[in-house]
């Protein structure tokens, strides 16, 4: 079962304004919009959706994003969310595999932007396994359906690096929101 959202959208979208203001260098006029509490995922964190917009060094910009927000209050599913070191797995992953992973914009310690500590990447156009059925029961691989085997493959391709080769220096298996590292 999924966290329960505790998210205000209509909260979120002027924090997230003056948060991305504040994160993204050049980034000025920011104005966010369709934000959602995605529903159908959100076993170790909240997960929000929404589109920003605005000039960048002076020329329109626009980009769609997600943040994921560690829970504060009471266990989550891992004992900790280390969510630099989630970052930083993203950044190793997209530099040095072939695995489809989205740009990380930042990192917020400061729970009182959206209720917890949070991490805002871009968003990748693509489907997201819902957790319910579990994805380990139901899978994702190619016996689950023959047309995702190269996206299996893909996904994949990240389970095989190794700390020192992928990027990632001496960090070694930990678990934070998200998997294990």
């Amino acid at each position: 079962m999924a966290l329960s959202n505790k998210i205000d959208v209509d909260v979120a979208g002027p924090r997230l304004e003056a948060w991305l203001a504040s994160t993204v260098p050049g980034v000025t006029q920011v104005s966010v919009s369709g934000v959602e509490v995605a529903g159908e995922s959100g076993l170790s964190c909240e997960t929000v959706l929404f589109d920003a917009r605005g000039l960048r060094d002076g020329r329109r910009w626009e980009q769609a994003f997600v943040a994921r927000v560690a829970p504060e209050d009471g266990p989550g599913l891992f004992p900790i969310y280390d969510l630099e070191q989630e970052a930083t797995i993203m950044r190793a992953l997209a530099a040095h595999s072939e695995v489809p992973a989205p740009s990380v914009v930042g990192v917020e310690g400061d729970s009182e932007v959206l209720g917890g500590r949070f991490l805002v990447m871009e968003r990748i156009a693509g489907r997201v396994p819902p957790d319910e059925p579990a994805v380990h029961g139901a899978g994702l691989g190619p016996r689950a359906h023959p047309r995702r085997s190269a996206e299996s493959d893909r996904q994949r391709g990240g389970h095989d690096r190794r700390p020192r080769s992928g990027g990632l220096g001496g960090s070694g298996p930990r678990r934070v929101c998200g998997g294990s590292g």
